[in-house]
């Protein structure tokens, strides 16, 4: 006997309806016929679905999140990305517990789940000693083992260096489950204190055997390369194809010719995953007199990579956009529905 069958389904792109014979939590067989023609005869199955013609498709992914700061709703009113970072350690001064943070989350798996999501990404601050949202996101983790695949990063949001004792915080985490290695080198007090921070993170991942997903150069400064770098360290450490740079929303102020020339070939090269996080970063970035338009900003790199990794993270406190339904994209448009949001400039000719 199977496990689960689904009939009278529709699948995205065609008109055929479509039987799905599930074993072992996989999709076993597919079997398409016409509109309008019998069902061909399925085994008998623990469960059956009659899909009723409705559609069936893969869940949605969401690959950038902070599970630990969901739905805390304080206003950032100045709507910038520093205010947010702020208002985020007046919280966890105040009022964090673990039983506030899987509140929250537990809270936003099931409104995400019912909206189709099966798979988060979520960075968990791991700069508070106590670890309470590391631990409440571990045991969420396994709740929902069974619904959604929820993929832990270690995240140290006020910097590896910012304060004693975070490197120390960091392998913490990852010794009680955290499943990624993750950074913010533009939030060190320095440049060169970012790189170190790129490095040690890098082999300390290389050395466990971890994925990589850093916070890296969302900032309007044009001087914030730091990715660069990150693509070194992915190469020197056969690290390729296992190494995520997240918002990079600085590169949309670099020169052109440092961008196709030099990053983006670095980047290729590295096998690196881009996500870019445009619903939120178009509300927190572009907040000064930079030559770039705000919209641009956040559009530029997703539009050179062509097919980059890229998801909106939402319903933070860092912005007030959007909800978990992954519709809320839409609402950004008007903040990029300009022409300089599609005056995009076209890679220099080759010499």
């Amino acid at each position: 006997m199977v496990q689960l069958t689904i009939t009278n389904a529709r699948t995205p792109g065609t008109d055929l309806v479509s039987t799905f014979i599930v074993q072992d939590g996989r999709i076993a067989e597919r079997r398409d016929v016409e509109a309008g023609t019998a069902t061909p005869p399925v085994p008998e199955a623990e469960h059956h679905i009659d899909a009723g013609g409705r559609l069936v498709a893969p869940p949605f992914v969401d690959a950038h999140f902070h599970l630990d700061s969901v739905l805390t709703r304080i206003p950032n009113r100045s709507g910038t990305l520093r205010e947010g970072i702020d208002n985020w350690g007046v919280y966890k001064s105040t009022r964090l517990s673990v039983e506030d943070v899987y509140d929250r989350a537990n809270r936003y798996c099931e409104r995400a789940f019912a909206q189709g999501i099966q798979a988060i990404r979520s960075h968990v601050d791991v700069t508070e000693p106590q670890h309470r949202g590391v631990e409440a996101l571990v045991a969420l983790r396994e709740a929902w083992r069974d619904r959604i695949d929820i993929q832990l990063v270690a995240f140290p949001q006020d910097g590896l260096y910012g304060s004693p004792g975070t490197l120390d915080l960091v392998d913490r985490a990852l010794d009680a489950g955290v499943d990624v290695v993750g950074g913010i080198p533009h939030n060190e007090r320095t440049t060169e204190l970012g790189w170190r921070s790129l490095e040690h993170l890098v082999r300390v991942a290389a050395d466990r055997g971890l994925l990589v997903d850093v916070h890296c150069d969302e900032s309007d400064d044009p001087s914030s390369r730091h990715v660069e770098v990150l693509t070194e360290l992915t190469r020197a450490t056969g690290m390729q194809g296992r190494v995520t740079a997240s918002h990079i929303t600085s590169t949309a102020m670099v020169d052109p010719y440092y961008l196709h020339r030099k990053l983006i070939p670095l980047m290729v090269a590295a096998d690196m995953t881009v996500i870019a996080n445009p619903l939120i970063n178009v509300h927190l970035g572009g907040h000064f007199h930079h030559p770039a338009p705000r919209a641009r900003e956040k559009c530029r790199l997703c539009h050179e990579l062509r097919g980059g990794m890229q998801h909106a993270s939402i319903y933070s406190q860092q912005h007030h956009l959007g909800s978990r339904h992954q519709g809320a994209g839409l609402f950004a448009v008007g903040r990029v529905s300009s022409p300089h949001a599609y005056s995009l400039p076209p890679p220099p000719r080759r010499p």
